[in-house]
């Protein structure tokens, strides 16, 4: 389904934030604390992959390039912020606040994501809504010979088994014989 990086990187570091909350708390029970820690790594682990995800379809010719700066950004960003904070709050006798002050950065995180366009889904699910779009409105006429899928994979700088579900699927639908 098109579009599930963004419902992602919204929901996710804004359901955790409640659980920040639990985590701050000066008289959480142990079990409390382990429990919440692991749901909250779970739902911030989510967001890497949609992250990258995201990035790679806004950079369709340069996806491992938008793949290593959003982990490269997102993990040294996260470790420049997070080891001051936790050293402060560790060093004034009060470690459990520093998940406190992650709050404003998952707030920023979710409403900076709201923002985002829309992600455009699997590359081969694009490539067969333009050719689609093509076909449909005449601009591609019948009899037309589409080109050789590990050419058009070297023009658009995908993978050929992404041409290759793209072509299956429009004939698949009918728009071309295969």
């Amino acid at each position: 389904r098109s579009g599930w990086e963004k419902v992602f990187m919204v929901a996710c570091p804004l359901l955790s934030i409640p659980l920040m909350i639990i985590l701050a708390w000066d008289h959480c029970p142990p079990w409390l604390m382990f429990t919440t820690l692991a749901l909250a790594g779970i739902l911030l682990w989510g967001t890497s992959p949609a992250m990258v995800s995201y990035a790679q379809q806004q950079f369709p010719k340069g996806a491992g390039m938008a793949s290593a700066l959003t982990m490269g950004m997102s993990w040294g960003i996260g470790g420049l912020i997070q080891a001051p904070v936790t050293s402060y709050f560790e060093n004034a006798g009060t470690p459990q606040l520093a998940f406190a002050a992650f709050i404003p950065c998952l707030l920023a995180a979710g409403l900076i994501a709201m923002a985002l366009e829309p992600g455009t889904g699997p590359r081969h699910r694009a490539l067969y809504a333009a050719l689609r779009g093509l076909i449909l409105s005449g601009r591609a006429g019948a009899g037309l010979r589409l080109p050789a899928s590990r050419a058009l994979a070297k023009d658009l700088a995908l993978a050929r088994n992404t041409v290759l579900a793209a072509y299956d699927q429009l004939a698949a639908e009918g728009y071309i014989e295969g």
